[in-house]
């Protein structure tokens, strides 16, 4: 039997092997015919960053006058910075990297995430604007580990396990997991590890800076898995627009959702983003994946003894 597009089922497509890998030769060629340069993509991705740092600088400092107002301001504020960074990620994605590469843009950005923390820690003025700058070098390191981690996928039809196992692994450690936990016991280590939303005009009040607060926040998991699905997706040849849309809307109407619940004196710790990042893209490229029949079978029942397993770990740590 035979896939939609004439190969065999269930075997990964010949075209995938390498796919626009940078490493192999002529990759910079087949780059360029798909779309802009290198020096247009980098453009594009150094004003997104810009976009980025500016949207959470910005934000804290307009006061539009009343609660009300400023709260929904910061829900707008927290929907763009979702699109922005999935569009980053886009973007980094179509940057064509060696793994040498990306090991040396993860130091840099380790490197400058600390020396931002540190400056922010200095005071609340510097943690105004040091801290975005912070959050940005933050996002990169997490992105350039979620490339890194793409590469061991070797055929699209991985994606598929991976996406199942990260949607039911990050259910379970937001709900009475290792995330739960440090929300609860350790929320400084949190907000560490993840990149806050700040709440709008919580820095233009008589406190100035010191006031600055956030409302929500996407943590160090959705940004490497984010980054892992869509460098996958590009090398594989998928068409990136497509799983942008579908992870971005999700992602939007999550967030929306949990911030208005909020503004209603919902009490809501959290919720997980995998789920809507993961199933977003697995439902994107759904064709895509080329199972056998026994592949299907053994994702079910693996998925299903997983479900079990961390129901069971639920449980025991409830009780």
């Amino acid at each position: 039997m035979t896939d939609r597009d004439g190969g065999p089922l269930g075997k990964p497509d010949d075209r995938y092997k390498g796919g626009l890998d940078s490493s192999k030769p002529g990759a910079e060629g087949r780059a360029v015919a798909c779309g802009a340069g290198p020096g247009v993509r980098l453009q594009k991705l150094g004003l997104t960053s810009a976009a980025v740092y500016l949207l959470l600088v910005i934000t804290p400092q307009i006061n539009l006058g009343s609660p009300l107002l400023n709260y929904l301001n910061s829900i707008v504020a927290s929907v763009v910075f979702a699109v922005l960074s999935v569009l980053l990620v886009l973007q980094v994605a179509r940057v064509h990297l060696r793994p040498l590469n990306e090991v040396f843009a993860g130091v840099l950005a380790a490197g400058a995430w600390q020396a931002a923390d540190w400056g922010a820690g200095r005071g609340d003025v510097l943690r105004l604007y040091l801290g975005p700058a912070g959050n940005l070098a933050f996002i990169f390191l997490c992105l350039m580990a979620g490339r890194l981690l793409s590469r061991i996928l070797r055929e699209p039809n991985l994606l598929l396990p991976v996406g199942v196992v990260a949607i039911l692994a990050d259910i379970f450690t937001v709900a009475v997991g290792p995330t739960a936990k440090v929300l609860e016991k350790a929320p400084g280590l949190f907000e560490k590890l993840s990149v806050g939303l700040p709440a709008a005009g919580s820095a233009a009040g008589p406190a100035g800076a010191q006031g600055l607060t956030m409302v929500a926040g996407m943590g160090l998991g959705d940004f490497i898995f984010l980054a892992l699905f869509l460098t996958a997706a590009a090398r594989f040849a998928f068409p990136l627009g497509r799983g942008g849309w579908f992870i971005a809307v999700p992602v939007c109407l999550a967030l929306a959702t949990v911030l208005v619940l909020w503004g209603l004196g919902v009490p809501i710790v959290g919720i997980p983003l995998l789920p809507f990042i993961a199933g977003g893209f697995l439902v994107a490229y759904a064709g895509r994946f080329h199972l056998s029949r026994a592949e299907k079978w053994g994702l079910l029942w693996g998925g299903l003894f997983l479900a079990v397993l961390l129901t069971a770990a639920a449980w025991a740590m409830r009780g």
